[in-house]
């Protein structure tokens, strides 16, 4: 692919594009289902169905989801990482095995040909895999920093996703488009 991908090391703290592994991702099941824990007989307590969301604006329920632990890279913004005591959310998208998927999804995965699906090359002791952005999801900061990181991207990776991103939810193909290296006010 002619892109140096990944860093020499891994980033002290956490960075957008680095890898990381064992992260809970999934979705709500359908139909929603609020839960609570209820005291059952005998004593066993046990999550149960709440029958109902909260009933304020403001007021979150746990809920019944399913999911997995995954390998993700990061895909919220570094500078928004620097923040710790203020990113309580991060952004992330499940890494797959390439081989995960029939030959020919391969070769077009491989050829950026797939606007949802990113190629990730030769990910350092992992595999080459790839980054299913209709996955992206966001997890608790917390469970991140405890998370091991096995690799970061170099800045040129990082551009990279950048495009596949933008191409993404915009259905336009940016790669050929130098990006600008800083936002400017």
């Amino acid at each position: 692919m002619g892109l140096d991908w990944w860093a020499a090391q891994v980033q002290n703290d956490p960075s957008q594009g680095d890898i990381v592994l064992d992260l809970p991702i999934g979705t709500s099941v359908s139909p929603p289902t609020p839960l609570e824990l209820r005291t059952q007989r005998g004593g066993k307590i046990a999550w149960v169905d709440k029958q109902a969301w909260g009933s304020k604006d403001n007021e979150t329920s746990l809920y019944l989801a399913r999911g997995r632990l995954a390998p993700a890279i990061i895909a919220t913004e570094s500078c928004e990482l620097d923040k710790p005591g203020k990113t309580r959310k991060v952004l992330v998208v499940p890494v797959l095995p390439i081989d995960s998927v029939r030959d020919a999804d391969q070769v077009a995965i491989l050829a950026q040909e797939r606007f949802a699906l990113m190629p990730l090359p030769e990910i350092p002791s992992l595999f080459t895999g790839y980054a299913d952005l209709r996955r992206l999801c966001f997890i608790d900061r917390e469970l991140v920093d405890k998370a091991r990181r096995v690799a970061s991207m170099s800045e040129e990776g990082i551009r990279r996703l950048h495009v596949q991103i933008v191409g993404f939810f915009t259905r336009r193909d940016f790669r050929n488009i130098p990006l600008p290296t800083k936002l400017e006010n």
